[in-house]
């Protein structure tokens, strides 16, 4: 049965979502809030700048080809308001020269959301047009598994009888080691800021490193979850892993198309 258990051939596949339904958000914000391009509410309130607006506007995800301001090629995913979704392909085209200051624009594809991608040899669900979520799922051995058991024990009892500073820096290296081989848009923002705190974290209270190396699990898993490192001498961040303001460019990018049950995709270049 352990050998059963010990299996890591399970096949995770993501139905792939349309964008569709509201929108945007339908709570009207002022104009004095933090919220970025509100969309005025009326024609009678149109300057947003004064009356406010609404927010989270949704969006279509498009793979497009242009020309920048540079003259230069781009080759990059973009966003089209989900307004756009019925206009015709000029309309489109007109919004995202407009948009983003490019010429001579075409759509090469409406992308879905969580598209697998693969990006320097990492792996990625696309959930919107500037963000990723990780799509490789962390795989530890049968030890590091124990040593987990006994944070998640230790953690939700307040208690660190069980718990050996060796086995947690154990954990900590093979999980700085798996970033390094695994994980290549987290290497500034995790793997290097914990190298640089190993040894404050060789220091920390049992509990306390247990509690990073929870945050580093949850960050490390595939998801849209953000881990939070956040204490008073050993802070990283309060979301970890959570891989915003993304530049998709196409050239660096391998689509995959997968089978509903994952055991056969087909790799594809834009």
């Amino acid at each position: 049965m352990l050998k059963c258990f010990n299996y890591r051939d399970c096949y995770i596949t993501k139905k792939l979502e349309s964008s569709d339904g509201e929108l945007f958000d339908a709570t009207i914000y002022s104009p004095k809030s933090n919220k970025k391009d509100l969309i005025p509410v009326n024609k009678f309130r149109a300057n947003s700048n004064k009356y406010g607006g609404f927010s989270g506007v949704k969006y279509i995800i498009y793979a497009i080809e242009g020309i920048d301001k540079k003259s230069s090629v781009v080759r990059k995913i973009v966003k089209v308001p989900l307004i756009y979704k019925d206009e015709k392909p000029e309309k489109i085209i007109s919004y995202i020269e407009k948009y983003n200051n490019y010429k001579d624009v075409k759509l090469l594809k409406v992308i879905k959301k969580n598209q697998l991608i693969e990006i320097d040899g990492g792996f990625y669900y696309i959930t919107s047009p500037t963000e990723l979520n990780t799509a490789w799922q962390l795989v530890l051995n049968p030890h590091e598994n124990a040593v987990v058991y006994k944070i998640n024990h230790a953690l939700k009892n307040n208690v660190d009888k069980e718990l050996d500073i060796k086995e947690l820096d154990s954990l900590y290296l093979s999980l700085i080691d798996k970033l390094n081989n695994y994980y290549p848009k987290y290497q500034s923002t995790i793997k290097n800021k914990i190298i640089d705190l190993h040894e404050r974290f060789k220091n920390l209270s049992l509990l306390d490193a247990a509690k990073v190396i929870e945050q580093l699990l949850v960050a490390m898993s595939a998801g849209p979850q953000n881990g939070k490192i956040d204490l008073p001498n050993f802070k990283i961040g309060d979301r970890i892993g959570r891989l915003k303001g993304q530049d998709i460019l196409l050239d660096k990018t391998i689509f995959y198309n997968q089978s509903v049950t994952g055991l056969y995709s087909k790799k594809v270049k834009l």
